[in-house]
């Protein structure tokens, strides 16, 4: 049996003949596509006139297309969702559904009905598929001048009823911590807890996110974090460092090429935005890009589509945009080196990370962590004394943070003479130009025993200086400033262990 085809569609402005004299968007559908049995057009009271008109001009042209006008009475308003909802629904119920495939129209009538249309198709109350027209000047020949679209596919987002923005779950800090993890990302620093927490509410939505911090406090690791925690963690996370990209490929690297593009262009290319569509794209370093990259840049960002280098057609994405920078952006816009557009198009949210200065009650776990990720990698079974990681407490990490602590370890493991990292092994690879004279103290917190440190510190820098001499007291005191009378005599009160 044959399945009988019906439209449906709301009477707009422009039906059935539009300002111009031309033919309105119910004609135009019909002109590409005139296969349907029938065509119910719903119109308010005031429009019962013209969708008449409609409805006789199809009869007119498709003699084999029923045409019928429904007056939605009580449809007063039709930029108002609830009154087009209470009105129209009964019509659908009303739908002998059997033996007929319903297909909508949702380029005729007003926003708020071609809203309406897809609240209805989306929920399931209405099974149908949506058709659109599309303006003649987009119309090419792989884009037809009818597009259908499906609700009932994957991609399609979700309506759920009796929810609300206010009503959306938050993200649990059980969540926060779980990717945390996931991530890699060690500290329990207030600061560091205030900046994951912020990152996992921006994770909630797809705007676009500017992480800020100096070199090294793991923006990388945060946009990790941010895909992770929000809606696109199936998909894949894309990285571009835009710093190593020149003014010549930027724009291929960012939005594709198409053969011929360049004298090396020997076939089309897809960019990070086309491969990222769906998905999230990171751009690391984005202060670095030229100023007119950055104007190409928020072209993509505001029209959601691109254009690949050497092509005129423009390609629909959809991307999560993350991008990070350790720039001033605010200095650099006064310096007119970035756009102020672009800046408040990519810092629709902003997350601040704070340095490894401002964290310092965490370099103790970090340490510990990264001396495991050592082993692990070198398989190894390395440890680190408390008087090293007092050492690397106090240290100026100033331009290099985590990134030169993990620098730092790495060195003092490899370079270590015995099974345990030390004091002195920590200070061999501190970066020249470090105050040798510096008195190197531990962050004092709750709990801590002065007196306690004091004797635990002094305890391992003598058997430390005796482990280096061989046990030659004299040798030994002349390494530490002292006498050797001094030495033996700490030794008869205080045994090596």
């Amino acid at each position: 049996m044959k399945q009988i085809k019906v439209l449906l569609t709301f009477n707009g402005f422009q039906d059935p003949i539009n300002h111009n004299g031309h033919d309105g968007p119910i004609l135009n559908l019909l002109q590409e596509k005139h296969d349907f049995s029938e065509v119910i057009i719903y119109h308010t009271p005031d429009f019962a006139d013209k969708a008449g008109e409609t409805a006789n001009e199809i009869r007119k042209r498709f003699a084999c297309i029923q045409a019928d006008a429904v007056n939605l009475d009580g449809l007063s308003d039709p930029s108002n969702y609830k009154i087009i909802l209470d009105c129209i629904r009964p019509r659908i119920k009303e739908l002998n559904q059997a033996g007929r495939k319903y297909y909508v129209q949702a380029s005729s009538g007003t926003s708020q009905m071609h809203a309406c249309w897809l609240l209805l198709l989306s929920s399931g109350e209405l099974p149908a598929r949506v058709l659109q027209i599309r303006d003649k000047k987009f119309v090419t020949d792989d884009q037809p001048m009818i597009v259908e679209i499906d609700p009932t596919i994957t991609d399609f987002p979700l309506a759920r009823p009796y929810v609300t923005m206010e009503e959306l779950p938050d993200i649990s800090k059980e969540r926060i911590e779980s990717v945390k993890d996931k991530c890699c990302i060690v500290g329990k620093n207030k600061k560091l807890l205030t900046a994951l927490e912020d990152a996992g509410q921006c994770a909630q939505f797809s705007d676009p996110v500017l992480i800020l911090g100096e070199s090294g406090t793991g923006k990388e690791l945060f946009a990790k974090f941010l895909h992770e925690a929000g809606h696109r963690s199936n998909n894949p996370l894309f990285t571009l460092n835009c710093a190593t990209l020149s003014d010549e490929t930027a724009e291929s690297e960012l939005f594709g090429h198409v053969a011929g593009a360049y004298t090396d262009a020997k076939k089309d290319k897809k960019g990070f935005f086309e491969e990222a569509d769906g998905a999230t794209l990171f751009l690391d370093e984005v202060g670095d890009l030229s100023l007119q990259n950055q104007a190409k840049l928020l072209r993509v960002l505001e029209s959601k589509d691109i254009i690949r280098k050497g092509s005129t057609k423009t390609i629909e994405v959809n991307v999560w945009v993350i991008s990070a920078t350790n720039k001033d952006l605010q200095q650099e816009i006064k310096d007119k080196n970035f756009r102020k557009d672009l800046y408040e198009r990519l810092a629709m949210d902003e997350i601040e990370l704070p340095a490894l200065n401002d964290r310092r009650d965490d370099i103790p776990d970090l340490v510990k962590a990264l001396v495991d990720k050592f082993n692990k990698k070198y398989e190894k079974s390395k440890l680190i004394d408390d008087a090293a990681i007092a050492l690397l407490r106090i240290h100026d990490w100033r331009g290099g943070n985590v990134r030169q602590l993990k620098r730092i370890i790495h060195m003092a493991a490899k370079r270590a003479k015995s099974q345990k990292i030390v004091a002195a092994d920590i200070q061999r690879v501190l970066k020249p130009g470090d105050d040798p004279n510096a008195v190197y103290v531990p962050e004092p917190h709750e709990g801590f025993n002065l007196e306690a440190y004091i004797h635990r510190v002094k305890h391992k820098i003598i058997l430390r200086a005796l482990e280096l001499t061989d046990n030659n007291q004299t040798r030994a005191a002349e390494l530490l400033g002292c006498s050797s009378a001094n030495i033996s005599k700490y030794l008869k009160s205080h045994p090596a262990k």
